[in-house]
């Protein structure tokens, strides 16, 4: 599907791409029941990690998930939706690698050293045909703290309010992005592509790091 039919669908009142709830309601239970799983430990007194590489979560309710250091390598999670007016989601450590999380909600979660760089080949080389695709997702007041999104995609993403500190954008694609209020304080945004990038007077950038005054745009 085109971004224009994606997003159509989502705002259908057919189920569309639909939540998970509505499309497979076993496998929206099976990962809730996972979230609930943070203080279990395997046998052998290893912390339980949820392995969840390439399955489809498109529409997944993540809601108060507790799923520190889960693997979503290669998931799509487009949609995904862990919007919570008490607890957020605990997503500690996570990786995206690969994964794809168009238009995902996952405001207000801890997601404090996920890693959500584009994958690379034993070579080093990136595997750009598997760009980690974060466009139109939403982290409005998220903690992305120390966050790994070396060539991700985030066009467009909405980045209010959240925090970046330590967060490595090296090569990423953060063209229109909206950072007003944004923390990157310590963020690395080396080859980073910022153009039509938003941000205000309460973006904090790293050190060093020079935007237009009295601008709210980045033009190039």
């Amino acid at each position: 599907m085109s971004d224009a039919q994606k997003q159509a669908a989502e705002a259908s009142r057919l189920v569309g791409i639909g939540s998970l709830r509505k499309r497979s309601p076993d496998v929206q239970a099976a990962l809730g029941a996972l979230g609930k799983r943070d203080k279990l430990k395997l046998p052998d007194g290893r912390p339980f990690r949820a392995d969840l590489r390439d399955v489809d979560l498109q529409g997944a309710e993540l809601g108060r998930a507790q799923l520190q250091r889960a693997i979503f390598s290669g998931a799509h999670l487009d949609y995904a939706d862990c919007r919570t007016r008490d607890t957020k989601a605990d997503l500690r450590g996570a990786d995206f690698q690969g994964a794809t999380l168009f238009g995902a909600h996952l405001d207000d979660a801890n997601l404090t050293g996920a890693v959500f760089n584009t994958p690379v080949n034993p070579d080093n080389t990136r595997r750009t045909s598997q760009t980690t695709d974060l466009r139109n997702s939403h982290f409005v007041e998220a903690d992305l703290s120390k966050a790994n999104f070396q060539a991700a995609d985030l066009r467009n993403a909405e980045l209010r309010k959240s925090i970046l500190r330590d967060a490595d954008f090296t090569e990423a694609n953060l063209s229109g992005a909206n950072l007003e209020g944004a923390d990157l304080t310590g963020a690395d945004l080396t080859l980073a592509n910022l153009k039509d990038a938003t941000y205000d007077k309460d973006t904090k950038w790293p050190n060093g790091f020079w935007v237009p005054p009295g601008k709210t745009r980045i033009e190039e």
